[in-house]
């Protein structure tokens, strides 16, 4: 089997893999008083696996076009929801937990689009009582517990994703050297610098990661129905 093949047979896994998610949306349900929090869980999940499908979609399709910097900051994505999944499944609080954490990040960015209208340059214009907005949000959050990307890989049970390549990961997404020198190429004698495509590196370790992101989120989602 030729290099080509090999990737052609991992890309082809990935796609089984969203396939799979493609069978597992359950009918409508109505949130009646004594079901609403499985029915809210269930939700949540499939919301995240639709976005975990697409997101492995996304890096099939970047693979494709020699885009491997691309697709691991899209596999880190991946992974957050994979994180999500895990943590809302296992644990019946996190539900909550999660709604909070989405609370939080909005009273972060109207915080921040709030001192962003402040400078003549800015291209943001605020339309309604963003003010109002923050008061209500900061309320609704006061007194929650703080959680961030390692609870949730916690409570999931996948450390080792989180400590290995998602932390890799991070470096691609904030534009790390290590990231920024696959750009940089040295003459022989190292006197001379050229700047240009980036080397192309072996994608095994984002399609492995990818299927396994995916085999996370659909086993714990079987669980669910």
């Amino acid at each position: 089997m030729t290099k080509e093949q090999y990737h052609k047979a991992l890309h082809d896994a990935l796609d089984f893999c969203i396939n799979i998610g493609k069978t597992c949306f359950p009918p409508s349900a109505r949130i009646e008083q004594d079901n609403a929090p499985t029915v809210i869980k269930t939700m949540y999940c499939t919301s995240l696996l639709i976005r975990a499908m697409h997101k492995a979609h996304a890096i099939n399709l970047l693979l494709n076009e020699s885009m491997p910097d691309e697709a691991r900051i899209m596999l880190r994505v991946l992974l957050e929801t994979s994180f999500s999944v895990g943590a809302i499944v296992k644990r019946d609080d996190f539900s909550e937990k999660y709604v909070n954490d989405s609370k939080r990040q909005n009273l972060r960015y109207l915080k921040n689009l709030r001192e962003a209208t402040k400078y003549p340059e800015t291209m943001y214009k605020i339309d309604g009582p963003i003010d109002e907005l923050i008061e209500t949000l900061t309320k609704e959050v006061k007194g929650t517990e703080k959680i961030d990307v390692y609870d949730y890989a916690e409570q999931a049970g996948v450390l080792p994703l989180y400590y290995g390549p998602y932390s890799i990961l991070c470096s691609s997404v904030h534009s790390g050297s290590s990231d920024i020198d696959s750009y940089i190429r040295k003459d022989v004698d190292g006197k001379a610098f050229h700047v240009g495509k980036p080397d192309e590196k072996d994608p095994d370790l984002i399609y492995f990661t990818a299927m396994e992101s995916m085999k996370n989120i659909l086993n714990w989602y079987a669980t669910l129905t």
